[in-house]
């Protein structure tokens, strides 16, 4: 029987879910490389993994011992947030000197670079890369995000380090791999290799939406960036964003 209650489930939920839009141009990553829930990405050597193994102790033969499958703490970090694929092919050649030799597909994607005197003194015999995209994630809350790279995926977890941080989707809409990579390097992502982890700091379910759009539509999401894009820009942005609710809240 109906009483409603079904109703106000959806409602809450729906009110409660954190929204993640992803926006596209290329119909190629559009349709093989979607950003997804980090529970749709489970690697298959996890899902292959035993719950329990046979211990070979001394008294204890057959006693059932736990796998690290049923370690908590991994699970959680697995199906946690949301899982980006790698949106290109990189060949990276670093030798001991820091020279690289950097080779993308597709074309369109560039690597940036900060200015070694950020970073040399703290990280040296490492060179840094900014790897551009063609996505845009909006989230309308301002919910924050851990960015980390997703480890357990990787067999060689420390090839390259995946820069981490904290960032947000309301006042900023752009998807780039910052990554550093050690000198005498040799280096090669596939396309769709789980690369960057974002982990909502917030209890709310999750959602994550994709969309094919036109090109000029992706822009006009992005261009929100395009006068903060030096240093401190963004920073002020948010500051002056703050300023001016607080002026219209005043008013009322």
């Amino acid at each position: 029987m109906w009483d409603g209650s079904q109703y106000n489930f959806m409602f809450w939920k729906k009110k409660n879910t954190i929204v993640v839009d992803a926006y596209t141009d290329r119909k190629e990553i559009f349709e093989a490389y979607q950003p997804m829930l980090a529970r749709k990405y489970i690697p298959d050597w996890w899902k292959n993994l035993p719950q329990h193994r046979e211990t070979d102790m001394p008294g204890y033969a057959k006693m059932p011992v736990a796998t690290l499958r049923q370690c908590p703490a991994i699970n959680d970090i697995l199906k946690t947030g949301i899982i980006v694929p790698a949106w290109c092919q990189i060949h990276a050649k670093i030798d001991m000197g820091g020279n690289k030799e950097i080779h993308m597909v597709p074309e369109y994607t560039q690597a940036l670079q900060h200015d070694e005197r950020d970073f040399g003194h703290h990280k040296p015999d490492m060179v840094h890369l900014k790897i551009t995209s063609r996505w845009a994630f909006v989230e309308k809350t301002g919910v924050k995000f851990v960015w980390i790279k997703p480890d357990w995926h990787h067999k060689n977890p420390l090839a390259y380090w995946t820069v981490p941080g904290i960032i947000e989707y309301k006042y900023q809409h752009g998807v780039l791999h910052n990554l550093m990579i050690p000198y005498n390097t040799k280096l090669q992502i596939d396309t769709g290799t789980p690369w960057l982890q974002l982990i909502p700091l917030s209890e709310k379910p999750i959602e994550v939406k994709c969309h094919l759009v036109s090109t000029q539509e992706l822009e006009q999401i992005m261009n929100a960036n395009a006068q903060i894009s030096t240093t401190g820009g963004y920073l002020k942005k948010i500051k002056d964003i703050r300023k001016q609710q607080e002026r219209l809240d005043e008013n009322d």
